[in-house]
């Protein structure tokens, strides 16, 4: 039996370039991307005046300003980046009349667009939070969790959403909650304004989607102050819609990175912008910097989106 091949040569030297290339790559990857107190990481999404991902941007297309001054970006990448996402599905009694089965064709083909790699959670609401399939469940496993659940109680959604920020726990690189719900919240133990303040501070996006005829506030503002988008979804076509655009966009995402400026603490403004008009970017609004001076004491992040 013959042995493995050696590259000929004349393309050694080719063939090692492009090994260590992939080392890179890969360890760069297997990182992914993490914040650290040195790179502050923003991913933000852009699209046309169809609503459709805008791709081939490059670097230069970007303006990233903190506290309303520029910042060199050392860190640009565009695609697929790695993906922890937790899809939360309302089951309360509010979502009767075929709002439930809507939310879970919604969620099944979500589920479906996602790759081998990402990592998957699915939480539901109802008299509670539970997790229906955690991040080290199986994909088919998670899949048929969700013919399980059905209706009972009623929807803390922000207590939900602070649950599941939480449960990423200290995995870094690109998080995402998607959230079916009715935005019906009923019996929640945190207040609004204690959600929004958790949301700001935590790099996660949120995308929910209502099944509804209007969308509520709470889930809009969920969706402003991340980073993501709130899209609806009224019968199990929409639903399924939905999915879709969700998961074309999470493959196509820019990751922006900068070096942290010094002296910075407390809540500091982010705002990226994009050199063409047509364009539109979204990305989360700032990040929170803890106070480590004994006797300073953080600043609050700000009550408007303004």
């Amino acid at each position: 039996m013959s042995g493995p091949r050696e590259p000929a040569p004349g393309r050694l030297g080719l063939w090692i370039a492009v090994v260590v290339a992939v080392v890179a790559w890969s360890t760069l990857m297997s990182a992914q991307f993490a914040s650290t107190t040195e790179i502050v990481e923003v991913y933000a999404t852009v699209t046309d005046q169809k609503g459709q991902p805008a791709t081939g941007l490059t670097a230069d297309a970007f303006t990233v300003l903190e506290e309303g001054v520029a910042q060199p970006v050392s860190v640009f990448a565009a695609g697929e980046f790695p993906l922890s996402v937790a899809v939360v599905l309302d089951r309360s009694f509010s979502m009767a009349n075929k709002g439930l089965e809507t939310a879970r064709v919604g969620a099944r083909r979500f589920v479906d667009q996602l790759r081998p790699r990402d990592r998957l959670m699915i939480l539901g609401i109802g008299g509670g939070v539970e997790t229906v399939a955690g991040f080290d469940t199986p994909r088919e496993s998670a899949r048929q969790a969700l013919d399980r659940v059905t209706l009972w109680g009623s929807s803390p959604i922000g207590d939900t959403v602070v649950q599941a920020v939480g449960a990423f726990g200290e995995q870094r690189g690109r998080r995402a909650v998607v959230l079916w719900s009715d935005g019906v919240e009923k019996e929640a133990q945190r207040q609004r304004g204690e959600v929004l303040e958790h949301v700001r501070r935590a790099d996660v996006l949120i995308y929910p989607v209502a099944i509804a005829p209007a969308i509520s506030p709470l889930l809009a503002e969920l969706a402003a102050l991340s980073g993501g988008r709130v899209l609806q979804a009224r019968d199990r076509a929409g639903a399924e819609a939905a999915a879709g655009v969700i998961a074309i966009e999470l493959r196509n995402q820019y990751l922006l990175g900068y070096a942290l400026p010094a002296g910075g603490t407390g809540w500091r403004r982010i705002e990226v912008r994009v050199n063409r008009r047509e364009l539109r970017v979204r990305a989360r609004q700032g990040y929170f910097v803890p106070v480590t001076a004994p006797k300073a004491s953080a600043e609050a992040p700000p009550a408007s989106n303004d």
